[in-house]
């Protein structure tokens, strides 16, 4: 029974009014702005994801490059400072003074010596390094080796007593008669190179005079640049004499004598691509110049700075 008369409602009544207020779908300008706010925020989260994805890659790509040139540079100043190195055999003293210096079996001539357009041939005979045409810079450098100064080699069963070794892991022989018998020196080669292999970036290559042969030590090294302190008329004993007045590049090395410190630079080029088209940015290269971005690689310069300890050393 209903509560109050007019509440009463016959079916035919209420079958009108359904059929007079049917349901109201999405318009046409409603659609096209839910589409348009759907696309709006997928791209602003694929930005967020690319940017995330893109800044991790560049990130992980300078640690490799920085891992790499420590390594480079550390192997080129390891041996700068080695250059002319010689163990002493006793000491020179004059006749009832001071010891005027230290003896030795053989004298390095030519501890450091430059090429700015690469070696004529890097697989020379220790002492007649030339210099080539048309390559890229080169060092090299010659000191002795000995158990106490070098990485060292020996047979697993113990058979072969341990050798020090050159750049490349391969036992130095000592030289043979006059003065120098038995005294190991080792004459490493530095330069930059491509592996033939396909895909393979330009290298830091070490060759040696203890074997005909090369080998590339660190990947990545897109460019080498070398400068030489020179120090005319340094005086053993004298450490102000050993200053260097000036960093020339090797062809305006007069004598390599004066050359008493090193400058190394390497550019280094990243594995893979880092960035986006049209987004790389400028380089500034060993030289302090701006450059602009060549391809999607990352680049970076390292410089150190190494002195020839040893050359000053001796009476």
């Amino acid at each position: 029974m209903p509560l109050h008369p007019g509440a009463a409602v016959s079916r035919r009544a209420v079958g009108r009014t359904l059929r007079r207020r049917p349901a109201r779908g999405l318009s046409l300008v409603e659609l096209l702005v839910a589409v348009a706010l759907g696309l709006v925020i997928t791209g602003i989260v694929l930005v967020v994801y690319l940017g995330g994805v893109l800044g991790h890659r560049q990130v992980a790509a300078l640690a490799r490059m920085t891992l790499d040139a420590q390594m480079a540079l550390g192997t080129l100043a390891r041996d700068i400072r080695m250059a002319g190195h010689v163990e002493s055999t006793g000491v020179v003293a004059p006749a009832g003074g001071m010891p005027a210096g230290l003896a030795r079996p053989v004298t390095v001539a030519r501890p450091v010596f430059g090429c700015d357009a690469g070696f004529a041939d890097d697989r020379a005979a220790l002492g007649t390094t030339a210099c080539g045409t048309g390559g890229l810079p080169a060092l090299e450098v010659t000191f002795e080796v000995t158990l106490d100064t070098a990485p060292t080699s020996a047979s697993d069963d113990g058979a072969v007593p341990p050798a020090p070794t050159d750049c490349l892991g391969h036992p130095v022989e000592p030289l043979s008669g006059g003065a120098g018998a038995g005294v190991r020196l080792a004459s490493h080669r530095y330069y930059l190179d491509t592996p033939a292999a396909a895909g393979s970036r330009r290298s830091l290559y070490c060759a040696s005079t203890a074997r005909a042969m090369a080998a590339p030590l660190v990947e990545g090294v897109e460019a080498l640049r070398l400068r030489y302190g020179v120090a005319p008329g340094w005086m053993a004993g004298q450490q102000d004499t050993r200053r260097p007045q000036r960093y020339v590049t090797a062809a305006n090395v007069r004598d390599w004598s004066e050359v008493v410190a090193v400058r190394v630079c390497v550019l280094m080029r990243s594995a893979e691509p880092v960035f986006v088209r049209g987004e790389a940015g400028p380089y500034v290269d060993c030289d302090g110049i701006r450059r602009p971005p060549e391809d999607l690689y990352l680049y970076q310069a390292f410089h150190a700075t190494a002195t020839i300890r040893n050359r000053a050393g001796w009476g």
